[in-house]
């Protein structure tokens, strides 16, 4: 599904990814551990092609996507979806309309976005509250509106950059269950980042350890 070829990146000669190779399988629940400062944020920028490595290849499906340009690359980049761990809604939006806004940026018929944003929403457990403004949501409900958005576009493919780090340990296990059951049932491929070893080996198949910029191991979590 995805493939690393030995990336490096660096900043103002600062070098924090250091010749990374990794091979993610699909459907497969991937994790990336590290602590901070490791190059986690660099490397998930690096794989959802918001940022270009210094040298090394990105392949999706056999195909690089690291030299892509222009209309190719936000094409790939509206192919893959991204969860956050501050949310990153819309404060002037409702729940509705902030599901909606990756539809209406691609330019999707109105009259096909509004039963798209409603299956998104049932999906994630908050049809009744489509209406509302996120300002009212608690920080569990607002992650799962970032998650129906990042669907919104069908990905292959969900990022999902410390999802449970501002939430509390019940919402954590009900977000961690609805992320492993979007992976089962729409058969996608996820990668979560994290820090935490507990949320990695609750839900993932793999795990790649980070340390200054490198992968020091690759474990396959038969458990998970």
């Amino acid at each position: 599904m995805l493939s690393l070829k030995d990336i490096k990146k660096s900043y103002c000669g600062n070098q924090v990814i250091r010749g990374i190779s990794l091979e993610v399988p699909q459907n497969s629940f991937y994790g990336i551990i590290g602590r901070s400062g490791a190059g986690k944020s660099t490397l998930v920028r690096l794989m959802s092609l918001l940022e270009r490595p210094d040298s090394g290849e990105i392949l999706f499906d056999g195909e690089r996507a690291d030299v892509l340009k222009s209309k190719a690359l936000l094409a790939k980049r509206r192919s893959l979806g991204m969860v956050f761990q501050q949310f990153n809604l819309f404060s002037s939006r409702n729940v509705f309309d902030n599901v909606a806004y990756p539809l209406e940026i691609i330019g999707a018929k109105k009259e096909s976005i509004a039963p798209r944003v409603r299956e998104l929403l049932a999906w994630v457990d908050l049809s009744e509250k489509e209406t509302s403004p996120v300002s009212r949501l608690s920080g569990g409900q607002k992650q799962r509106v970032a998650i129906a958005r990042a669907l919104a576009n069908n990905p292959s493919l969900l990022f999902c950059d410390e999802p449970t780090s501002a939430l509390d340990p019940q919402t954590t296990v009900s977000i961690l269950e609805l992320l492993k059951k979007i992976r089962k049932e729409m058969g996608l491929t996820v990668i979560m980042i994290s820090h935490q070893m507990e949320v990695i080996s609750a839900t993932c198949n793999f795990v790649a350890e980070l340390e200054q910029g490198a992968i020091v191991s690759v474990k396959e979590l038969k458990h998970a």
